[in-house]
């Protein structure tokens, strides 16, 4: 009886601990390819900016402040972000509130800060 209790425990320590990893793992992937994005985005309006620096100085000058304040949220976002995983409900005493949290749900949102101006998608592409 102690013995199969003893391996119970050890099959339920295994299986927390795999849930840890798989939900770090799934976090890291999402962290990656948000911040992946909004640097993709952030590249656009510093290409757009010098596209457009000789013809139309203000239009330029608003590619760069897009830019800028897409990298200010973003580092604000990340910030945050690892904050949540640092206070992780994971890492808490109580794996019965980790579990009953949705699965998939969102703890790290990166939105998008602004647009070209003056210019759609495809002309910045062009």
């Amino acid at each position: 009886m102690r013995r199969s209790k003893q391996l119970l425990e050890s099959q339920i320590k295994k299986a927390e601990s795999d849930l840890r990893i798989g939900e770090r793992t799934r976090l890291a992937a999402d962290l990656h390819d948000a911040i992946s994005q909004t640097l993709t985005g952030v590249s656009f309006q510093i290409d757009a900016a010098a596209w457009t620096m000789k013809s139309d100085l203000p239009a330029a000058e608003q590619f760069l402040s897009v830019a800028r304040q897409t990298l200010l949220s973003c580092r604000e976002e990340l910030r945050r972000c690892l904050w949540d995983l640092r206070n992780d409900s994971l890492e808490s005493a109580d794996f019965g509130e980790a579990l009953r949290r949705p699965p998939g749900s969102p703890r790290c949102q990166f939105r998008e800060r602004g647009c070209a101006p003056h210019c759609t998608t495809e002309e910045v592409l062009l």
